[in-house]
């Protein structure tokens, strides 16, 4: 069977990742599956013997709606795989969709340039669930938001849950000690992980942090990752909020060194107030590092009783949670086994 996937969003943060684990997994199937790989111009695919081929189209273009159905026609394909809501609507062979969650459902963007995308969001999202021969969702959490909001048949979506690499485990002290200093990370830390998404509620681990160095006057907020598309600098939420005593932003962290990063950190926060699937706790998890997460959206299901589970919107609770962990190495060896 010859198969096609889009991986022109390689370099996103979040579904790129995603990308870059289902083609892994695909090249295991080379006897069963025929894979072929859509990139942009100029990219470096990390796999060997594998068909890639570049579009000259661009993301989010009307030009690649009609560019694609020639595209796959030409390459013979079976089946073509979207691994985002983006997906080839006028092509006539079966499409599988995978949907991560529907975040701008109940986080739309507001100002001005962003409101097109708000639509196109919406629009791309209901058209290619009805396309679908099948829909692929991360969690039963957005599963149900699938059905709930795009209206499509329940048997139509399979939840295939996201899974950790499997370099996602405790690393030697001497590896964490080379990423320590290749990042200038403190002793002990609390990591964040991930953008600056509304959605994602930095600010109130910022507040909580502040609010626990009055007490614990060495404990330090390291701010982790890509810039997402259309966000504000989190470097400026800092200083909007005098913040720069208790919290650094040190950008995106090579994937290689994510295990020894995870390892060294005293605990990882995830106060998202929506996650399709929050797979930083789950890679935390992985490395032995303590996690306190929100009680919201897919994180319960994706943690069950191995972490902290707060409201995120209680700064209150955030700082008591923080303080406790950081203080009680008791407590910390038993969210780390």
């Amino acid at each position: 069977m010859r198969v096609g996937i889009d991986a022109r969003f390689l370099d996103f943060p979040g579904v790129g990742r995603y990308i870059h684990s289902v083609i892994s997994g695909l090249t295991a199937q080379a006897n069963k599956i025929d894979l072929v790989v859509y990139t942009t111009p100029g990219v470096e695919l990390p796999w060997n013997n594998i068909e890639a081929r570049a579009v000259p189209f661009p993301i989010f273009s009307i030009r690649e709606q009609f560019s694609w159905p020639s595209e796959i026609s030409k390459a013979g394909l079976d089946l073509f795989h979207a691994p985002h809501y983006v997906a080839p609507l006028l092509s006539r062979k079966k499409l599988v969709v995978t949907i991560h969650d529907l975040v701008y459902f109940h986080f739309p963007p507001t100002n001005f340039p962003l409101a097109p995308a708000r639509l196109y969001y919406s629009f791309m999202n209901h058209l290619a669930a009805r396309k679908a021969a099948a829909i692929i969702t991360v969690s039963e959490f957005t599963r149900n938001e699938v059905v709930k909001h795009l209206g499509v048949p329940p048997d139509l979506v399979h939840v295939v849950h996201n899974a950790v690499s499997p370099t996602m485990q405790p690393q030697a002290l001497s590896i964490c000690r080379k990423a320590i200093e290749k990042y200038n990370l403190p002793r002990r830390f609390v990591l964040y992980l991930g953008t600056n998404k509304p959605w994602k509620n930095l600010l109130t681990v910022l507040k909580a942090c502040a609010a626990t160095r009055k007490e614990i006057p060495d404990l330090t907020l390291v701010i982790a990752g890509k810039r997402g598309r259309n966000e504000d600098d989190p470097e400026a939420l800092v200083r909007e909020y005098g913040l720069q005593e208790c919290a650094v932003s040190i950008g995106p962290i090579e994937e290689a060194d994510l295990p020894a990063v995870y390892t060294s950190a005293t605990m990882v926060v995830l106060p998202s107030l929506y996650e399709g699937f929050g797979l930083t706790a789950l890679e935390a998890l992985a490395c032995g590092t303590p996690v306190i997460a929100s009680n919201r959206a897919s994180l319960p299901e994706v943690v069950h009783n191995s972490a902290i589970l707060l409201e995120p919107a209680d700064t209150d609770q955030w700082s008591e949670a923080i303080a406790s962990l950081w203080q009680d190495h008791a407590l910390q060896h038993s969210y780390s086994q």
